[in-house]
C-alpha cells in the first residue's frame, strides 16, 4: 500500500496546531498549507492530496515545527494501491461530465498497433527498449498494461513509485504522449507488469 496523506480528521488537526503554532509566532510568512478535506477530499485525486501534504511538511520544516507534524498509526493514515492523478468518476457532476463508452474493438487494435510501430517514439530510446505495451485492460479499456523485460528504473522514480522531485512529471508527460499517440482511445491508468526477478512487484500509475 502507498501513503497518501492522514486521515482526514487527523489531517485538520494537525493543520489546526500548526496555524496556531503559526499565529503565536506572528503570522511570519504564509499559513500552512489548507488540508484537501471535507469538499476538497471529494473533489481531489490521490496525488493531489499526497502533494499538499508533502507541501505540509516541507512547510513545518522550513518554520522549524516538525514536532508538531504526528507519528501516524496505520489506522490514521490514508493509503491506496496506486495513486490515482484523476477524480473519481462518480464525483463529477453530471451537467459537466460525460460518461465514457468502452472504445470499439477496431478502435483499440488500431491503437495498440500505433503504440507498437511507434513505442520508441512515444516512449523513448531509453524505455523502448526495455519495456512494451501489451494490452488494454479495465472495464472500459481505459488501462494500459506495459511489460517490462529488463533491469532499469524509469526517470520517474521507479515502477511502483513516483518522485518527489521534478522529475515524477516525467510520468505525465509519458501517459500524455500516450493518449496523443492512441485517441481517440484514451488511458487513464498504465500498469507495469515487472517481469525480472529481482525489481519489486508490479503497480500501477494513474
Amino acid at each position: 500500500m502507498i501513503f497518501v496523506c492522514p486521515a482526514a480528521a487527523i489531517w485538520w488537526q494537525t493543520f489546526e496546531r500548526l496555524r496556531e503554532a503559526w499565529i503565536a509566532s506572528g503570522r511570519v510568512g504564509n499559513q500552512p498549507p489548507m488540508p484537501l478535506i471535507l469538499a476538497a477530499w471529494i473533489y481531489s485525486s490521490d496525488l493531489d492530496k499526497q502533494e499538499r501534504w508533502l507541501s505540509t511538511v516541507h512547510w513545518a520544516q522550513e518554520q522549524s515545527l516538525s514536532h508538531l507534524i504526528p507519528n501516524l498509526r496505520p489506522e490514521d493514515q490514508y493509503c491506496t494501491d496506486y495513486v490515482t492523478t484523476s477524480y473519481p468518476e462518480q464525483h463529477y457532476r453530471p451537467d459537466r461530465y460525460v460518461r465514457r463508452e468502452r472504445p470499439t474493438g477496431d478502435v483499440l487494435a488500431t491503437a495498440m498497433m500505433v503504440l507498437r510501430r511507434d513505442w520508441r517514439t512515444i516512449a523513448g530510446d531509453e524505455l523502448a527498449v526495455v519495456c512494451q505495451p501489451a494490452k488494454f485492460t479495465g472495464r472500459k479499456a481505459r488501462r494500459l498494461l506495459v511489460v517490462v523485460t529488463q533491469e532499469h528504473q524509469p526517470p520517474w522514480g521507479n515502477w511502483h513509485t513516483l518522485s518527489y522531485g521534478p522529475e515524477r512529471s516525467t510520468f505525465s508527460e509519458f501517459r500524455r504522449r500516450i493518449n496523443e499517440a492512441i485517441s481517440p482511445a484514451c488511458v487513464d491508468h498504465i500498469d507495469f507488469d515487472v517481469r525480472v526477478t529481482h525489481v519489486a512487484n508490479p503497480k500501477g500509475w494513474h
